[in-house]
């Protein structure tokens, strides 16, 4: 906690760490630090809890391969209003480009030499710079699209008494910072904005993908009557489109609750590695700059002997902080109506999404994201593991993450539950 509390002045993402990512083309707020942070963070994080909408149908078998491609279809709506369609479209260049750079942000971290700062030829050694070459060329593309957009608008309204406000009126995250920069009569870098919305892309796609994945994996293996429980408030909920961040918490509960777990116990992000950018005071102890520190906040979180001090509630039958419980956070409002209870970190519980002023400004778009799916699932499938599963184990990639493709059996559901 007194770690987290301190960044992103004085302490901040490890060097070594960072500068993979950054070498492929994620200089936005994943990797930002201090000032720079402080400009990026504030264009960013209020387009994702505003933006909020669409409900997708899927029916997946190699469930986190299909899932990479509905969250990479899912954000480049949200984000940038373009439908890529991979989940149609296998040999779609953008997937592939994205799936190559995230392999190479391992690579390249794992490397005893930082090759890509090679002057011209660096990026293309591995083969890498090509991607992001072309990603970069993508998203300049929707810029330029949004500024000529705005341009026509602008001319159009010298004719009216109608005014336009771009903040108010954007469609989709690059619209609604696009347009708070004009706002605020602020200038960003262009390979900054690219950066950011790189980092948007990357951070949704692997980390939401993954926690889908897991929460349905969860569920399909569970034989205490979790998924007729889920599926039965998702079906009385109905239209599902009316789904937002206000009303989850009190129309699907249940729903909240075994998400909220999910990534509590299976984070894809479980150790933040760290390292001092100023002097810095942890625990009466003085570190010089540059000293490394490895936050490792999932085990904090699971830590047996953390049940009493945590904001972890026990499960409704005793199950401690170091147990999966997907209906642990299930409570009673003042009404005595089922609801649930919304996870801190006050006390170190809940690091899935960081802590502090660094805490991740995507937080709300993962959670909502995730129960979209969930619910698009549940409401048309019973789910269940393919008979004879292999055993899957969560291996550090990228993120935390399974190391075999999780599949799924569906049929349809039964309507009386």
């Amino acid at each position: 906690m007194e770690v987290m509390k301190q960044r992103p002045y004085k302490i901040q993402r490890m060097s070594n760490y960072s500068s993979p990512i950054n070498s492929v083309g994620g200089t936005g707020l994943f990797t930002a630090e201090g000032d720079t942070w402080k400009a990026d963070r504030k264009f960013v994080a209020p387009t994702l809890k505003e933006l909020m909408s669409g409900v997708i149908y899927l029916t997946p078998v190699e469930v986190t391969s299909e899932l990479f491609k509905v969250a990479m279809d899912m954000i480049s709506l949200i984000a940038y209003g373009q439908d890529l369609d991979t989940l149609r479209n296998e040999q779609n260049i953008v997937k592939k480009d994205v799936s190559t750079m995230f392999g190479y942000v391992l690579k390249r971290a794992l490397s005893p030499l930082p090759y890509w700062k090679v002057p011209l030829i660096g990026q293309y050694i591995d083969g890498c710079g090509w991607a992001l070459s072309r990603m970069t060329k993508l998203l300049n593309s929707y810029v330029d699209q949004f500024e000529q957009k705005q341009h026509s608008l602008a001319t159009t309204t010298t004719t009216t008494t109608t005014t336009t406000n771009p903040e108010n009126d954007a469609e989709t995250v690059l619209e609604k910072m696009l347009g708070m920069l004009k706002k605020d009569d602020t200038k960003m870098k262009r390979d900054r904005m690219i950066g950011n919305l790189l980092t948007l892309f990357f951070a949704a796609i692997d980390t939401v993908s993954t926690s889908m994945s897991i929460a349905l994996w969860k569920l399909a293996e569970d034989n205490t009557g979790l998924q007729d429980e889920l599926a039965q408030e998702i079906i009385e909920l109905g239209d599902s489109s009316e789904l937002s961040l206000e009303n989850m918490n009190s129309v699907l509960p249940r729903t909240r609750s075994h998400i909220f777990e999910c990534i509590r116990v299976f984070s894809p992000s479980r150790t933040s590695f760290l390292e001092t950018n100023k002097g810095a005071t942890l625990g009466g102890v003085e570190l010089p700059k540059g000293t490394k520190l490895m936050v490792m906040g999932q085990y904090a979180s699971m830590h047996p002997e953390g049940n009493d001090t945590l904001d972890v509630p026990v499960g409704p039958n005793g199950e401690g902080n170091d147990q999966f419980c997907p209906r642990r956070w299930l409570t009673t409002d003042e009404n005595g109506k089922l609801s649930v209870r919304q996870p801190t970190n006050s006390k170190g519980g809940y690091f899935s999404f960081g802590h502090g002023l660094r805490i991740c400004p995507g937080k709300e778009f993962a959670e909502a994201e995730i129960a979209f799916v969930l619910a698009a699932v549940l409401q048309n499938f019973e789910i269940s593991m393919k008979p004879n599963h292999d055993k899957i184990t969560l291996v550090m990639n990228f993120v935390c993450s399974p190391d075999i493709d999780v599949e799924l059996m569906l049929s349809p559901r039964r309507v009386e539950i």
